[in-house]
């Protein structure tokens, strides 16, 4: 099928999206019960964007982003095994990179190798006007979240923990050790602890005893792990989380800009609130993304509209292939069968996962640092940019495709719009269209390329005799187009198929013809009734200049030229001649004519 020019294609995709979330943004009343998974990309994008724009108040939110850890800061309650397992999580689960690196290689078959290595330290960090404005950072966040009259030696000791801390990091050793024996790090808590804890948050791989770990920096980690017991490494594991989802607030990032904090500041940009969290959402949340793109580029109407389309089709399909002469009652049973079974593949609209793999998402609320802890975790590996962009080329994709080992025909987004779908266009030219694509690919399961497959497997189905007659009666078609001149054989099955999808969808069209022919008709062509109507727009699918096909330029296609992709399949149907009074013998009505599906 020819891409759908006019109203779709991907500038018209793009410019639909910014207008939604333009009017998503001009209403910001975020949904937050019964929410598809369109609602859920919508409401995780609107929290983001009023988290990161100016005029957010987030101490509250960000009181609430530590409870949801059961951490209270900085207030505390000290526990080693909780904090233990908190800081893995922090960083397995959630990925802030505060604490450390995590690496895995397969070093064999079955045998795994560990990487533990420190977070990136810039040699800036130990710069006496960074530590100046670091600490006035600390203790404005300090006093805003709760320090009260102890704020300042709260700083103090997160200041001096992080520094020897840091200082630590950069001394580069390396230990080699087994999982049995990481209680060398921190004699308090045992290997199988850290066993127990990875595997519950790294679930790629099963932590076993005679795995082995390689750390960098020995000392930074036993430092790290052996004060989670004390006071200043529990203030120093708050700080980390807390620093990590203050940055994805305007108040506090506001507040980091004023102290000039240019070494450790937060990585995403500032200026751009909308660009970030568009960006962020998508590769947190892709599939609800390609829902609310969907959602924004069609309708439940529309995309129901084009399933009756398809369904009259397919009904039409069975009745021919029940009443055809050809076929032997083995071939047409499977025949109808795959027919009777493809499945259509549509655009989801108002979709609501109920699977576990796909509503991994619970519902999500007004405050992003919340919907942050909900959605990470289960979002598993962020969505690269390629994996967006090739997202978004589907949604754009006007290609009605048929998969002949799923046996399923793909129905894309354009073909629920214009110039194959449009609720103003009367039926003749609908069904001249995109019925007759959706004819010409359902086909494809029955010809000589779905004659190969059943079931999903390699598996011949036609039987002998239909292929002894399927080959005398493709020369038919052969002599046909040979005539007309400028033909080789390689375009044959093509032929043969744009025959049989546009008597189908004709028949289709005939069915599904409403009583009021006149309202029937296409505007500018009142002259012309239903039938003939039909076969104009049917021709008109195929208009090109001659430079545009392929073999004017020495390529190759598997198509007919179009003047006789629209006069052949025309010229073997007695319903043309009819509707244009074409008398026998004339050039659009041979009196010997080719059928075959």
């Amino acid at each position: 099928m020819a891409a759908a020019e006019g109203t779709f294609g991907a500038s018209w995709v793009a410019d639909t999206l910014q207008e939604s979330f333009r009017k998503v943004e001009a209403n910001p009343k975020i949904p937050v019960r019964s929410q598809t998974e369109a609602q859920k990309f919508l409401t995780f994008y609107l929290s983001c964007y009023h988290s990161m724009a100016p005029g957010s108040r987030s101490v509250r939110s960000l009181k609430h982003y530590m409870h949801m850890f059961n951490y209270s800061w900085p207030k505390l309650k000290i526990n080693e095994k909780n904090s233990f397992d908190l800081l893995i999580r922090m960083e397995l689960d959630f990925n802030i990179g505060a604490f450390f690196r995590f690496g895995i290689s397969l070093k064999r078959q079955n045998a795994w190798d560990f990487t533990l290595k420190p977070p990136k330290i810039s040699k800036f960090m130990f710069s006496p006007t960074r530590k100046e404005n670091y600490r006035k950072y600390l203790e404005k966040v300090v006093k805003a979240m709760g320090g009260g009259l102890k704020h300042s030696s709260i700083v103090d000791s997160i200041a001096k923990f992080e520094e020897e801390l840091f200082e630590l990091a950069v001394m580069e050793k390396k230990q080699r050790v087994h999982l049995k024996n990481l209680s060398l790090l921190t004699p308090t808590i045992g290997p199988e602890v850290w066993m127990e804890t990875f595997s519950k948050y790294f679930v790629l791989s099963k932590f076993l005893e005679n795995h082995t770990m390689l750390i960098t920096s020995p000392e930074y980690f036993r430092k790290l792990f052996n004060s989670l017991s004390k006071k200043d490494g529990a203030l120093y594991l708050g700080w980390r989380i807390f620093r990590f989802g203050s940055c994805l607030t305007h108040e506090f990032r506001a507040l980091e800009e004023s102290l000039e904090m240019n070494v450790d500041a937060c990585s995403h940009p500032v200026s751009d609130a909308r660009g970030f969290c568009k960006e962020y959402a998508s590769k947190l949340m892709l599939p609800q993304m390609v829902a609310f793109a969907t959602e924004s580029l069609t309708s439940k109407e529309e995309v129901r509209s084009v399933v009756d389309i398809a369904d009259t089709v397919k009904t039409e399909i069975l009745k021919g292939l029940n009443i055809n002469p050809a076929l032997d009652n083995s071939t047409k049973l499977t025949a109808m069968q795959k027919v009777r079974k493809a499945r259509l593949v549509l655009p989801e609209i108002g979709f609501r996962a109920e699977n576990s793999s796909t509503a991994a998402f619970p519902d999500l609320g007004a405050d992003f640092l919340e919907n942050w802890v909900r959605v990470v975790p289960r979002a598993g590996f962020p969505a690269k940019e390629y994996e967006i962009e090739e997202a978004m080329k589907k949604l754009y994709d006007s290609q009605v495709k048929y998969d002949v080992y799923g046996n399923e025909l793909h129905l894309p987004v354009a073909s629920t719009k214009g110039p194959l779908y449009s609720a103003d266009l009367p039926g003749s030219t609908i069904y001249a269209g995109l019925g007759r694509v959706i004819a010409h690919e359902l086909l494809h399961g029955l010809d000589a390329q779905g004659r190969e497959v059943n079931n999903g497997e390699s598996q011949p189905w036609w039987s002998e005799q239909f292929s002894e007659l399927y080959n005398a009666k493709a020369a038919c078609y052969g002599n046909q187009y040979e005539n007309a001149g400028n033909y080789t054989n390689s375009t044959l099955q093509e032929d043969i198929i744009d025959s049989a999808a546009v008597r189908y969808a004709y028949a289709a069209f005939k069915a599904a013809l409403p009583s009021d022919r006149v309202a029937n008709v296409l505007g500018g062509l009142s002259s012309f009734n239903p039938e003939q109507t039909f076969f104009i727009t049917y021709c008109h699918s195929f208009c090109e200049g001659t430079a545009d096909h392929p073999e004017a330029h020495g390529g190759w296609t598997k198509y007919s030229e179009a003047h006789n992709r629209c006069n052949m399949p025309l010229m073997n149907m007695e319903e043309f001649a009819h509707a244009f009074s074409c008398s026998l013998q004339d050039p659009m009505n041979p009196a010997k004519k080719c059928s075959l599906w």
